[in-house]
């Protein structure tokens, strides 16, 4: 009886444990800008749930997504290295082709695993095709819903979508018609997964495609009279959806008890998109028009900080400093060493990160300035296969358009718009910045260095 007695008493022990281990709900919006949300300034677009996060919670000013383009940035989210490390280092490898993640890889989502977490992921996944080993059940993840690939998610009435490893016809979306919005869809199986795991610790990554193209839904009614073209109009109108999808997921935590006990962040996976019209369907969108990145230069697919530098919030009810501002420079792949904390994971971790848990705590920020490293491929089939890199250390900002190009520099923290290239004015700096362009990378097979003088 004894024996029986103890052992449902280290039972009852392990189930509070786990349950007092934090849940984490990471949302990736989709190429939306520095200066997308009311709370980083934006006049056009209407927040009020973010901005409301933000007043309860706290803001970044200088936090970095993984690469200004998609599938790079995101695997740098997911295995904790840059985009000279990571596995996936652009939309496409050779021939135009996807590569997809290798048991190899280790993912967050695999460490949430580990740490006794349900795991879920919503919305795009971008890092592993259809019978691969990279799919999201593969690399980590319990149940996901949504897209596995990124062409796939440009259209938001798609005729079918991935519930784990199958494909869910969606006959309704046929031929045309528009009656299942996949930003619905997903979130609503993701509201479904809070409530069926409230009782033991979650993680999940709310990755939805909003306000990526195409330019699908329809405007609503706060933004159908402004003197606007049609495609900011719709752009305006994803953006506050998402915000009230946000708005929504709160309220769940705060029904189901939750909010004292769940991390919440909010970023974008890389800088807003100029784009022209897809045909009828899909208006163009200009992202100077509403100032999407703010004081910023630069857009998706640039190295200068308008397409890395994105908006993060973070809460965390009676955790994190209500209505603070965080300075400090981050990157994504701290986010996997800052999840190795906050859940305890103990073995050693290889990632270009670090820990950013004692900053959301309100505790002082680290002293020592660190590299932060970028690379973007080339991906245009017109385009020479070069490599665009970029590089902050401190105030200072390197960029090279290509191994034959000379490097650039900017002083950020008097130039935050980079409209001087100071290289000439600073060349010790500049050489020790190009000299960790040289040196912050290890080759890949699927993304080689290829020095081509492309005239620039």
């Amino acid at each position: 009886m004894r024996i029986f007695f103890m052992n449902c008493l280290l039972l009852l022990t392990l189930t509070v444990q786990a349950q007092q281990k934090p849940n984490v709900i990471f949302i990736l919006a989709d190429d939306l800008g520095y200066g997308d949300l009311g709370c980083y300034q934006q006049q056009f677009a209407k927040t009020p749930h973010l901005d409301g996060l933000a007043r309860d919670g706290m803001r970044f000013t200088q936090a970095y997504a993984g690469a200004p383009v998609c599938a790079p940035s995101r695997s740098a989210l997911m295995t904790g290295k840059h985009t000279g490390h990571t596995y996936i280092r652009g939309n496409f490898g050779p021939d135009k082709k996807r590569v997809s993640f290798p048991d190899s890889v280790f993912t967050m989502a695999e460490l949430f695993r580990a740490q006794g977490y349900a795991t879920g992921l919503f919305g795009k996944w971008g890092l592993g095709a259809k019978g691969s080993a990279g799919t999201p059940n593969k690399q980590g993840f319990d149940d996901f819903a949504g897209y596995l690939d990124q062409a796939h998610a440009h259209d938001y009435y798609p005729d079918f979508l991935n519930l784990n490893e199958t494909e869910v016809r969606l006959p309704e979306n046929a031929n045309g018609q528009k009656a299942t919005f996949s930003a619905d869809w997903t979130f609503n199986r993701l509201k479904s997964f809070v409530e069926a795991n409230a009782r033991k610790p979650f993680f999940v990554y709310f990755a939805t495609t909003l306000p990526h193209d195409k330019y699908q839904m329809p405007v609503r009614p706060e933004y159908r009279d402004k003197p606007w073209p049609e495609g900011q109009k719709i752009y305006a109108s994803m953006i506050t959806h998402l915000d009230e999808q946000v708005g929504q997921l709160r309220q769940l935590l705060a029904r189901l008890g939750l909010e004292d006990n769940t991390l919440l962040i909010f970023t974008s996976d890389n800088g807003p998109a100029t784009l022209p019209a897809h045909g009828p369907e899909s208006p163009a969108v200009n992202a100077a028009y509403f100032h999407s990145a703010g004081p910023l230069r630069g857009i998706k697919r640039d190295p200068y900080e308008g397409g890395i530098r994105v908006p993060m919030l973070v809460y965390w009810k009676n955790k994190i400093p209500k209505g603070s501002q965080q300075e400090t420079p981050c990157a994504f792949w701290d986010f996997m060493p800052t999840f190795a904390d906050l859940t305890g994971y103990r073995p050693k971790l290889a990632t270009d990160g670090i820990s950013l848990l004692p900053l959301l705590l309100g505790k002082p920020a680290p002293q020592s300035e660190r590299p932060l490293y970028w690379e973007f491929h080339l991906e245009g089939d017109n385009e020479p296969r070069d490599v665009r890199q970029s590089l902050r250390l401190g105030r200072w900002k390197a960029i090279r358009h290509g191994l034959l190009q000379p490097t650039e520099l900017y002083d950020l923290q008097a130039d935050l718009s980079e409209k001087k290239n100071v290289a000439a004015q600073f060349p010790d700096v500049t050489q020790k910045l190009t000299q960790l362009l040289n040196t912050s990378r290890t080759d890949s097979p699927f993304w080689p260095l290829q020095p081509v003088n492309t005239g620039r």
